[in-house]
């Protein structure tokens, strides 16, 4: 049994949140916000909560942006240095992210919070598609997912890895000219 700090690296880590910090070569032209130079960037979150307290169910439009997002953040996660990770706060699954990486969130669209709310859960969703559900639950840093949520994975599974991997979709190949 893994121990607690490497909890998160189950199979979906390899899949999506280890994967979207460090594997898919740097995208040219990602979209990047412009941002002033600053200190080091602190941990965003507030002290008392997590990133998934008071969060309800991601929902299909979510998971699919999210899937759009995701190798945009990726390519800036790997050109920027930056490493937003799981962790433990309290006893309690959380996410650690930079002030910079909150502000890409927030420069896409996203709340931050929820940005990386949906990021934890679908990568919880797929380690519990990979590894099955009794078998995953022994993680205590994976955040709970929802039936709802679980099935969505399921039905955007494609999606998710391709987003996770890095890997473009084949371009659909126009038909032969008819002679």
């Amino acid at each position: 049994m893994p121990d607690l700090t490497k909890a998160f690296h189950w199979t979906a880590a390899a899949l999506v949140a280890a994967a979207l910090v460090s594997s898919a070569p740097c995208q040219a032209g990602a979209a990047q916000p412009d941002r002033p130079a600053q200190a080091p960037a602190a941990r965003t979150q507030k002290a008392a909560g997590t990133v998934y307290d008071g969060q309800p169910d991601f929902t299909e439009k979510e998971l699919l942006q999210f899937c759009r997002t995701l190798p945009d953040f990726r390519s800036w996660v790997k050109a920027s240095g930056e490493k937003p990770h799981p962790v433990m706060k309290n006893g309690k699954p959380d996410f650690a992210y930079s002030a910079k990486a909150a502000e890409w969130a927030r420069f896409h669209g996203w709340d931050e919070k929820r940005f990386f709310c949906v990021m934890g859960r679908s990568a919880a969703a797929l380690a519990l598609v990979s590894e099955g559900r009794d078998r995953a639950a022994r993680y205590r840093d994976m955040p709970k997912v929802s039936d709802a949520e679980f099935e969505l994975v399921q039905t955007h599974l494609g999606e998710l890895l391709k987003a996770g991997s890095g890997q473009e979709p084949p371009q659909k190949q126009a038909a032969p000219a008819k002679k």
